[in-house]
């Protein structure tokens, strides 16, 4: 065989092989770049998810959605653990939740024990954001109200949780609302 054709038959195959690998490599870099993405996309459906079934978890516990709708509610009707029905405004809520003068009556220990479990539960929601658990877009539309609702009284609320829940996670996720950040207090 002519060296020249053998030559150019070399040149030929080592550009086809070089291509190949070129074309081999991009393919290899493209999958592993939608394997990320698919990855990436089922990371946050289990993390939705996880912040679903969590926030169902905290609407299963009595105390949890008498807090939520203390909260939420101007005034509405409850039944305390001894049965007596009563009837609690926002006003009761925020009184209740003071810090001095702790001697209270069976109505507001009642509604600090609903709000204690309250603002564990959003500590612990707060303690699965900064672990990267769940996300907060996920479980923000939640409480988003209630908390605007508390940030009319935020200085009452603040109070509250520097002497109770020392450990800033409540108060970390209150931080994350706008409506908490901007909501005026109630006049």
């Amino acid at each position: 065989m002519d060296p020249l054709a053998k030559d150019l038959i070399e040149i030929i195959s080592w550009t086809v092989a070089i291509g190949a690998g070129v074309i081999a490599a991009y393919r290899a870099l493209h999958e592993l770049k939608l394997n990320r993405q698919q990855r990436t996309l089922e990371l946050k459906w289990k993390k939705a998810k996880l912040a679903k079934e969590i926030v169902a978890a905290y609407e299963d516990k009595d105390q949890f959605n008498a807090a939520h709708h203390l909260l939420a509610w101007n005034a509405r009707e409850y039944q305390l653990e001894d049965g007596e029905r009563v009837r609690i405004d926002s006003d009761m809520v925020m009184h209740a939740l003071r810090t001095k003068n702790l001697k209270f009556t069976k109505t507001e220990k009642y509604i600090r024990d609903c709000m204690i479990v309250y603002f564990e539960s959003i500590s612990r929601l707060e303690h699965f954001i900064r672990r990267d658990l769940v996300d907060f877009e996920d479980i923000k539309f939640n409480f988003a109200y209630a908390v605007g609702r508390m940030a009319r009284q935020r200085k009452v609320v603040a109070l509250f949780l520097s002497n109770y829940h020392q450990d800033n996670m409540a108060s970390g996720f209150l931080a994350r609302y706008d409506e908490w950040k901007n909501t005026p207090p109630k006049t």
